[in-house]
């Protein structure tokens, strides 16, 4: 048998390709399938954030906060420096630097 006759039509297969413009979009389009929605939290879910960034600004204790971020979740570790209630942020020092977050956009916490 002939290899242009089997299975496909190898003929042609030269000529299939995928422009970089479209391989983006794809990509982006798979991405958009992993995002997932904003975690509704619980009163128990929402005291417990509460008492753990306590625990970390008074204690200094290290922590690991699971932020939500336009549809994904990331870890961060580090000890909180400071709370501002009127912006409702937080500093959290970790080795590498000081960030500011949300504390809306935090999901769960962990001590360390």
């Amino acid at each position: 048998m002939n290899k242009l006759t089997e299975g496909s039509n190898l003929r042609w297969e030269s000529s299939r390709m995928m422009l970089p413009e479209h391989k983006e979009e794809l990509i982006k389009m798979g991405k958009e399938k992993e995002k997932v929605p904003k975690p509704i939290l619980d009163e128990q879910e929402l005291e417990q954030i509460n008492i753990d960034i306590y625990n970390s600004l008074n204690y200094t204790m290290p922590m690991r906060l699971t932020l939500w971020d336009d549809g994904y979740f990331k870890d961060i570790e580090g000890v909180i420096d400071k709370i501002d209630y009127v912006t409702k942020t937080l500093l959290i020092d970790t080795d590498k630097e000081i960030l500011r977050l949300s504390i809306n956009d935090i999901s769960k916490t962990e001590m360390i």
